[in-house]
C-alpha cells in the first residue's frame, strides 16, 4: 500500500507554451487602440475607422487609454524580437517607445490637465481633416463631421473638469 502511495502518478504531458503574438496583429490592435483614443489625430494620419468620434478626455476615458496602453506594452513584451525581420525589429522598438510616450504624457506630464488646446485641437484637426482630405464621398464625410460634433458638449465638459491651473496668457 505504502509503494502505491510513493509510486510515480501518470500525469498527462504539460501543454506546449502558447506561440507569441504575430507582431503584424499586435500593430493592428496597437493602431486600432490609437485610433479610437485619438479618432482626430488618426484621421490626420489615414486611418479613418473612427471618424465619427470625438477624442474622450473624461476621467474614465483616460484610465482607459492608460490602461489600454499598459495592456499593450504588456503584449509587446511577450513578443520576442529576435525572429521578428530587421524592419519588425525597428517597429518593434518604435511601438515601445512611442507607448512609452503616450504614458509619460498621460500619466506624468498630464497636458489634458493643463493646455486648453488639446480639446481645441481634437475639435478642429477632426473636423478641418474631414472637410480636407477626401477620404470618403463629401455626403459620408459630412456625417462624420455632424456626428463628431455632437461630441462637443461632452469634450467641453471634460475640459472644464480637468483642467486644473492652466499657463497664464
Amino acid at each position: 500500500v505504502l509503494l502505491s502511495l510513493v509510486a510515480p502518478v501518470a500525469c498527462p504531458p504539460a501543454a506546449p507554451p502558447p506561440a507569441p503574438e504575430r507582431f503584424e496583429a499586435f500593430v493592428d490592435a496597437f493602431l486600432d487602440h490609437f485610433a479610437a483614443r485619438h479618432p482626430s489625430i488618426a484621421a490626420g494620419n489615414g486611418i479613418h475607422v473612427y471618424d465619427e468620434r470625438l477624442e474622450d478626455f473624461s476621467a474614465s476615458g483616460i484610465a482607459t487609454e492608460i490602461e489600454g496602453w499598459k495592456a499593450l506594452k504588456t503584449r509587446l513584451a511577450a513578443i520576442p524580437a529576435a525572429p521578428l525581420t530587421p524592419d519588425e525589429r525597428v517597429d518593434h522598438r518604435i511601438v515601445d517607445g512611442l507607448i512609452d510616450a503616450w504614458l509619460l504624457e498621460l500619466e506624468t506630464h498630464r497636458n489634458w490637465q493643463k493646455n486648453l488646446m488639446t480639446y481645441a485641437a481634437a475639435i478642429s484637426d477632426g473636423v478641418h481633416n474631414l472637410m480636407t482630405m477626401e477620404s470618403s464621398p463629401a455626403e459620408v464625410r459630412a456625417r462624420r463631421i455632424i456626428s463628431k460634433l455632437k461630441g462637443v458638449p461632452s469634450l467641453l465638459q471634460a475640459a472644464r473638469a480637468n483642467i486644473a491651473s492652466p499657463p497664464k496668457v
